[in-house]
């Protein structure tokens, strides 16, 4: 029975030290899981995840020879940092010239940034400056991404140097000067002298107006132009060319409106018709319901080259979707328009260029519109001849 008593007592006491053992080890475990959840936290105070919207992505060019621009987005950024470090920089100069830094020293990886495609993932690497990671023993989490490449538009090759004609005149001292006359539909009516750099056949700078018929003259296409153009997908099939000055291709200012054919007023009337719907687009909610031609006027008052004629549209829109309507006045200016040696119209200077003014429609929704009030418009053209019975 003793014996008996004894054993029930080891039982007892093994019993006792086991659970004290399982007590001991769960308790390790727990403190083992607090602390990793601490760890955890502690991380987490100091982990910082960079997203995409930490940079502005910019794709320019066109299809097949597209290139990408990121730029930090420095608001984003910032916001990420400051919510994460010593309250110290909570507001203040010490937080400016930190969140300065901070920005000016971030570096962006591209994997690729040139003659992109549509479909093109590209791998952008966003890495934050060591001063700040050290300083606050920060962790910097997720800071690569994909993008993919979209939207290009198709690659448009155009030709920079068509339509370029040499104006052989006698100015009053008796001298004969060439003036350059250029309208290319790619570049919108700038001058040649804009557009272009020129250079002697021995890479001498030349002015337009040292030009004299029969030099020979290197048009080189300008750069800025050229990356201008290249930004929205149009490539010039070249950018320099050799053109030799010849008083054969004279073309004639016209003296007054009857020397405008109604085929090229036709021609006018309808890439004005073509260019005011094209701007409207630019407004999602706006939609033209048409366009009432108002007159086409004339004038021979510019300079010694340059004529003006105008064409005056009134514009009928609806907005809102479909549910309020209003109208406004716009003018297109076509100047410098010449005869040539076949008898054909040409023009340069700003053909069918949309005046720039707007004009408020509807006060209630503030919602603006390009164009102008029509008294404006006339007041403008005041002294002009309108073109009557032409259409």
């Amino acid at each position: 029975m003793e014996k008996k008593k004894k054993v029930i007592a080891v039982i007892v006491v093994i019993g006792i030290l086991i659970a004290m053992v399982g007590a001991f080890v769960v308790k390790l475990l727990y403190d083992k899981k607090i602390e990793e959840e601490r760890i955890k936290a502690k991380r987490l105070e100091r982990t910082i995840y960079i997203t995409e919207d930490c940079v502005n992505v910019e794709l320019l060019g066109g299809n097949g020879e597209g290139r990408i621009n990121v730029e930090i987005n420095k608001k984003v950024f910032e916001e990420l940092f400051k919510e994460k470090i010593n309250p110290e920089y909570e507001n203040g100069y010490d937080w400016l010239v930190t969140a300065k830094k901070i920005v000016n020293e971030t570096t962006v990886d591209i994997s690729n940034e040139e003659k992109l495609s549509n479909g093109d993932a590209i791998t952008i690497t966003i890495n934050a400056p060591d001063f700040i990671i050290n300083k606050y023993n920060l962790i910097i989490e997720d800071n690569s991404f994909v993008y993919e490449v979209s939207d290009l538009p198709e690659v448009v090759r155009f030709d920079p140097f068509q339509d370029i004609y040499f104006n052989v005149r006698i100015d009053e001292n008796g001298e004969e000067k060439v003036d350059v006359l250029y309208y290319n539909e790619f570049l919108k009516g700038y001058p040649a002298e804009t557009v272009f750099d020129f250079y002697t056949t021995d890479n001498k700078s030349y002015s337009v107006e040292e030009f004299k018929v029969n030099d020979e003259i290197v048009f080189v296409l300008d750069e800025d132009f050229q990356k201008l153009y290249e930004e929205v997908g149009y490539y010039p099939k070249e950018t320099k060319k050799t053109m030799i000055i010849s008083g054969n291709e004279k073309i004639t200012l016209i003296k007054d409106a009857s020397e405008i054919s109604v085929d090229f007023l036709q021609e006018l009337k309808a890439g004005a018709e073509l260019n005011i719907l094209e701007e409207y687009k630019i407004y999602k909610d706006v939609v033209v319901d048409n366009l009432e031609l108002m007159g086409i006027y004339y004038s021979n008052k510019g300079t010694t080259y340059i004529n003006y004629l105008v064409i005056v549209y009134k514009v009928n829109v609806t907005y809102d979707n479909g549910n309020k309507s209003g109208s406004t006045y716009v003018r297109t200016t076509t100047s410098s328009i010449y005869i040539n040696e076949m008898g054909e119209n040409v023009a340069f200077g700003s053909k069918n260029e949309l005046s720039k003014s707007t004009s408020l429609i509807d006060p209630n929704t503030l919602l603006l519109i390009r164009g102008e009030k029509l008294e404006f418009i006339m007041s403008q053209i005041e002294g002009y001849s309108q073109i009557n019975n032409v259409f």
